[in-house]
């Protein structure tokens, strides 16, 4: 099967949000307008052959039919429609992942081009130099010239000084500073103009003491020690996920849940966001289940999914990496993740307020 003509970005890769999200051609608008399960298995049949077209997309097909397999045999004859745009928005987030990585690999392969096209360039002029005598001597003229210049400026600015340094006071300003009598204690003397500085008794003034005058009226201020910052827990933000749209119309029921996960390391960012689409076809799973059970997504009941959750990823990750997943009901429109999986900054942390 040829490959179906996809939308680009300006990267030039596959404009993957695009090709599923459109809300007119889109890919999960062609599943979703489905009327019975039979039509939704013809489309999600569809989807799978259109999508993997490469050589060595054997293996992914046969999973993707068999989550296929197992969705409508869960389903009991019904239609299951908020499984399979689940099913498909994983496949979404793979494929942007894997074009991010793609783009990542092409831009340190320019990098690395880059650099061996300098290195060739100054290999050619070494042979030019070494070739060619002229080349050779023209650069030879240019270094010594340069050191020439370099060593007349440096000698230049080590004599100036000295020129100037047993210069001796004038006669008469000496004999006008010894004629001075004493200084009277709190008075300033100014001593007369060309008078030499008595460096020898102001170094010799205690360089601390008690203050007078105008300095002892002055108040005391004293810098306060900073705040101690309170460092929060190392933590990934997942993009909302949206409550299944069969559920949304009951009265008082949320619209949309940010997904948290707290790291049990601060270096587990990458392995987390390496299983991210599956961590999002969990949290659909869970909140559709949910959904299918009355809940009516309270704080308990996504604290009691959250606690499931928890036991899944770190089952899948086969290491316990996350301390702990939250389901946040409505964060607000300050609180938001800017990729699809990403460690939170701080100042996002705060506002999330987990210890509630």
């Amino acid at each position: 099967m040829s490959k179906p003509a996809f939308p680009q970005t300006p990267s030039g890769v596959t404009d993957w949000e695009k090709v599923f999200e459109d809300p007119n051609e889109g890919l999960i608008a062609v599943i979703a307008s489905a009327p019975n399960a039979t039509a939704l298995k013809s489309c999600l049949e569809a989807v799978t052959r259109q999508l993997f077209t490469r050589k060595g997309d054997e293996l992914e097909i046969t999973r993707v039919e068999g989550e296929i397999e197992r969705m409508f045999a869960n389903a009991g004859g019904a239609t299951p429609t908020d499984d399979a745009v689940a099913l498909l928005r994983s496949i979404k987030d793979l494929r942007i992942r894997k074009a991010q990585e793609f783009l990542a690999r092409k831009h340190a392969d320019d990098a690395d081009r880059r650099a061996k096209d300098t290195g060739s360039g100054v290999k050619r002029l070494a042979y030019l130099a070494f070739k060619d005598p002229k080349y050779l001597i023209g650069a030879t003229v240019a270094m010594l010239a340069l050191a020439g210049y370099l060593y007349i400026a440096l000698n230049d600015l080590s004599t100036e000084p000295a020129e100037n340094a047993d210069i001796p006071p004038e006669p008469e300003a000496a004999a006008a500073v010894a004629d001075t009598p004493p200084p009277q204690e709190g008075v300033v003397v100014i001593p007369p103009v060309g008078a030499p500085v008595d460096t020898v008794h102001k170094a010799a003034e205690p360089k601390s003491g008690p203050m007078s005058g105008i300095a002892a009226a002055l108040p005391t201020q004293r810098r306060a020690a900073p705040p101690v910052e309170d460092t929060p827990p190392p933590t990934i933000l997942f993009k909302h996920v949206p409550i299944p749209r069969p559920f949304v119309g009951k009265r008082g029921t949320a619209a949309t849940v940010l997904p948290v996960a707290i790291m049990a390391a601060r270096d587990a960012v990458e392995d987390i966001c390496d299983i991210a689409p599956v961590i999002y076809h969990m949290v659909n799973i869970a909140l559709s289940d949910a959904g299918l059970a009355g809940s009516d997504y309270s704080d308990f009941d996504l604290e009691r999914m959250a606690r499931t959750l928890t036991g899944k990823v770190n089952r899948e990750l086969g290491k316990p990496l996350v301390e702990r997943m939250i389901l946040i009901r409505d964060p607000g429109r300050n609180v938001f993740a800017r990729h699809d999986c990403a460690q939170a900054p701080k100042a996002m942390v705060r506002r999330l307020k987990l210890d509630r």
